[in-house]
């Protein structure tokens, strides 16, 4: 309610998410167990349990039975091979959809990337997602749906904590 001193709800997903990828950069692949994590966070053992599905669906971490959670472990070459298979997967969404790229959806992503824009200024990544969507391949839409929220993840959390992967 308006004037209320209470603080913004906790993203446990966003919490979480972040905490497994702090792990796995750190060349930490730990098994985490529903129970210690719900009680080291304060939170119930569902929302951990739905947490962790949806990271294990993102390629983070690995359910084993009666062991827990392993955290996957991503290394730089794991990043580089990414990286590599997603140019050549981008290339080829270009070429499948170039035909249905509509020019003002990429002159409005043209005005959230300036050329004068600072370094450290958040840049509209959209880009990626409008080729493959353009593209209209299965495979190539289901490669960025499993891989690309994952390394999204873990480039985004170490871009925040430099030290991660020094």
């Amino acid at each position: 309610q308006p004037g209320s001193s209470l603080p913004p709800p906790t993203d446990w997903d966003q919490t979480l998410t972040n905490w497994v990828s702090d792990i796995s950069l750190s060349g930490r692949g730990v098994f985490l167990r529903e129970e210690a994590t719900a009680s080291h966070f304060g939170i119930g053992r569902t929302i951990v349990r739905s947490v962790f599905g949806r990271l294990a669906g993102r390629g983070m971490l690995r359910h084993i039975v009666n062991r827990g959670w392993q955290v996957v472990i991503v290394t730089l070459d794991d990043a580089a091979a990414y990286l590599e298979a997603r140019e050549a997967l981008e290339l080829r969404a270009l070429e499948l959809g170039c035909n249905r790229l509509e020019p003002s959806v990429l002159r409005q992503m043209l005005v959230g990337n300036p050329e004068s824009a600072p370094r450290d200024a958040a840049i509209d990544n959209t880009l990626h997602a409008y080729l493959v969507q353009c593209a209209e391949n299965r495979y190539i839409t289901e490669f960025f749906e499993r891989n690309g929220r994952c390394f999204a993840e873990l480039f985004n959390q170490a871009a925040i904590d430099g030290a991660v992967m020094d």
